[in-house]
C-alpha cells in the first residue's frame, strides 16, 4: 500500500489526524481515502471488531469477515434519512490462513469488492488503468512497491514529481 499524504501549506501545524494508513490488527491493514473524520470512526470501529472477534472465538478476525462488518455500518448510514452517510472508501490489505493475502475495498454505499490491485482516490481512473496494464500476478517485494509508486505518480496532480519521472525506477 503506498498514500500520499496531503500538505495543504507549510504554515500549518501538523495534524494529529492526517494519516492515510492505519494498522487494524497484526495482520490486517488499510488505507483510507475521504473525511478524516470519518476515516477515524470506522478505524476505531475495525479495531472495536477486530479484537471483539479476538476475545470472542480466541482466534484473529478474517479479513472478509471484518470487511463485511465495516460494509454494513457504512450500508446502514445511507438506508436512514436522520443520519449522514460515510464519505469514505478503505483498502484493507491482510493475510489470514485459508485464503492468503488479500485486498478488499468498500465504498462509502457499503459495497465490497476483491481486487488484486487497486486504486483509490482522485484521478484514480488513470491509476487503475495503469495497474490494468502492468501488473502481473508474480511480482516480487520490490517490484510491486515500484508498482504502487508509479501508480501513485500517475494519479497525482502535481508536477512534482514530474510525469516523465514515472517511467523511471525508484530507489527503495
Amino acid at each position: 500500500m503506498a498514500a500520499k499524504k496531503l500538505m495543504l501549506s507549510k504554515l500549518l501545524a501538523p495534524e494529529k489526524w492526517g494519516d492515510k494508513l492505519y494498522k487494524i490488527d497484526n495482520h490486517i491493514v488499510c488505507s483510507v481515502c475521504g473525511m478524516a473524520a470519518d476515516a477515524l470512526v470506522l478505524v476505531d470501529s475495525a479495531r472495536k471488531v477486530a479484537q471483539h472477534h479476538y476475545y470472542t472465538f480466541n482466534e484473529s478476525i478474517p479479513l472478509e469477515r471484518l470487511v463485511q462488518e465495516i460494509s454494513t455500518s457504512l450500508h446502514y448510514y445511507t438506508q436512514y434519512g436522520s443520519t449522514r452517510p460515510f464519505g469514505i472508501s478503505i483498502l484493507f490489505a491482510g493475510y489470514d490462513k485459508v485464503k492468503g493475502f488479500q485486498l478488499q475495498c468498500t465504498d462509502p454505499g457499503g459495497n465490497y469488492t476483491a481486487w488484486k490491485a487497486h486504486v483509490l482516490g482522485a484521478n484514480n481512473a488513470n491509476g487503475i488503468s495503469f495497474l490494468k496494464e502492468e501488473y502481473k500476478d508474480d511480482l516480487s517485494l520490490d517490484e510491486g512497491l515500484k508498482l504502487a509508486l508509479k501508480a501513485m505518480c500517475k494519479t497525482l496532480d502535481s508536477t512534482h514529481p514530474k510525469p516523465e519521472d514515472c517511467n523511471k525506477d525508484y530507489k527503495l
